[in-house]
């Protein structure tokens, strides 16, 4: 089975960047122990507020198949709630991709029902909790209305960038994915030209450094 390893390391308070081999170690002896073959690894350098390039490359190649089983230490390397990690983990499975967390004994291999159901478990939770922070929107919105200070304002749409990408790759239609995540045609638009144009960039960024 080919391999892949993903983790995210940054910077802590003192300016001391942590050494990826904290997490690449455990999950090789994990893999070697399996007899496991490791053909590539992800690293984002980064804070949890910013771009993961490394974890988007890495959706990118599972959708072409580069790799069988994704491996990370803890679902905090890899997603910064439970719906982004569900999100994810729902991008790989869809390519057919299978994800171990290894310290936290969560497995989505489809070929076993009790893996199928703890996975079935996480997306119940992960909706669950996409219900309590809509529930805690309306409360504090009420509450202003009720004090007299809500001043309204333009509904902030949020979407998950990933999930377009995957649903666009699947070729569904621009239609069909405004459907599908309940938002207006012009956003899911937005967000593939955005998506296009960082594409774009990241070319002539990488055929500028070969001439150079």
């Amino acid at each position: 089975m080919r391999i892949a390893l993903y983790t995210r390391i940054s910077t802590d308070r003192k300016l001391k960047r942590q050494d990826p081999e904290t997490q690449l170690l455990p999950l090789r002896e994990y893999c070697q122990s399996r007899n496991w073959q490791i053909v590539q690894i992800y690293t984002d350098d980064v804070s949890a507020v910013k771009k993961r390039p490394q974890l988007e490359q890495m959706l990118r190649d599972a959708a072409m198949h580069k790799f069988d089983c994704l491996l990370v230490v803890k679902i905090d390397r890899i997603a910064r709630s439970v719906i982004d990690f569900i999100h994810i983990m729902q991008a790989l499975t869809s390519a057919g991709i299978r994800l171990i967390v290894t310290t936290q004994n969560i497995d989505t291999d489809q070929t076993d029902p009790a893996k199928r159901f703890l996975t079935n478990i996480l997306v119940a939770v992960a909706e669950f909790e996409r219900e309590l922070i809509s529930q805690r929107v309306k409360d504090g919105i009420a509450r202003s209305k009720a004090q007299g200070t809500y001043k309204g304002g333009r509904k902030v749409v949020v979407v998950d960038k990933l999930k377009i990408k995957e649903l666009r790759d699947q070729g569904c239609s621009i239609r069909d994915i405004a459907k599908q995540l309940k938002v207006k045609k012009g956003v899911v638009e937005l967000r593939l030209k955005e998506q296009n144009a960082s594409t774009t960039n990241s070319t002539n960024i990488t055929t500028q450094t070969t001439m150079a």
